[in-house]
């Protein structure tokens, strides 16, 4: 390195004090070392009992006219959502509802045929199940029934388990900075997965009969991704 000379015209205070840092500094970087990079998961999960039960029906009908099954298809669901009580109703909601033609080879119509659904969320306390879906099943066809956790439980299931998972996500990167010997370290990425469950089990043995009901359970996780970087 070139000495300093103060008779230098371009020689300042400023880079005197500059060079003096610098030679009174050893080992002085200054510049931060390129990071070194660590990619590491978190994983929380908890099996949760289902509390609700989800039930398709549908009332069906098939005649010569659109206008007949409209009506039929109509009267049916009436008749259906009579049998139940007050109580009942508020688990109760109609679904989708379509009238369509049936053709001939010749491409007229040969008849009509409609359908509606009818869709139960009931809960699995508090409420005679078996006893519902026997009176409507007197009217509906089953089209499917499936277990699953009610809203208002999951929503809080899933807030629980995404606290877990950031605390231990916290946790793990300060435990991997600490394997490395070294004190500082950042969060470079986070990605927190949305929590998910395994598909509900559908409970239909047939369409005619009425499914034998086994609420049983699913696991809800959340998994948190991230990258550590590391100095």
């Amino acid at each position: 390195m070139k000495s300093l000379n103060a008779s230098n015209p371009s020689f300042t205070v400023h880079s005197f004090m500059l060079w003096a840092c610098l030679t009174l500094i050893p080992g002085l970087v200054l510049a931060d070392p390129t990071p070194h990079r660590i990619s590491f998961s978190v994983t929380e999960q908890q099996t949760v009992k289902n509390d609700r039960l989800h039930v398709v029906f549908a009332a069906q009908y098939q005649a010569s006219t659109a206008e007949q099954v409209s009506q039929r298809v109509n009267q049916i669901m009436q008749t259906a959502l009579s049998e139940l009580s007050n109580e009942y109703r508020q688990y109760a909601q109609t679904g989708t509802y379509h009238i369509r033609p049936h053709f001939q080879r010749d491409g007229r119509i040969s008849e009509w045929s409609g359908q509606q659904n009818l869709i139960l969320n009931l809960p699995k306390d508090g409420v005679d199940i078996s006893g519902v879906l026997s009176n409507l099943q007197r009217h509906l066809i089953y089209q499917s029934v499936r277990a699953d956790i009610s809203p208002d439980k999951r929503q809080k299931i899933e807030q629980d388990l995404q606290s877990q998972a950031i605390k231990k996500y916290q946790q793990q990167a300060q435990f991997l900075a600490q394997a490395f010997n070294e004190k500082r370290y950042r969060l470079a990425e986070t990605h927190l997965q949305p929590s998910h469950a395994m598909q509900p089990r559908n409970l239909m043995s047939s369409e005619s009969n009425a499914p034998s009901i086994e609420m049983g359970s699913q696991t809800l996780s959340v998994k948190i991704d991230g990258v550590l970087e590391i100095y």
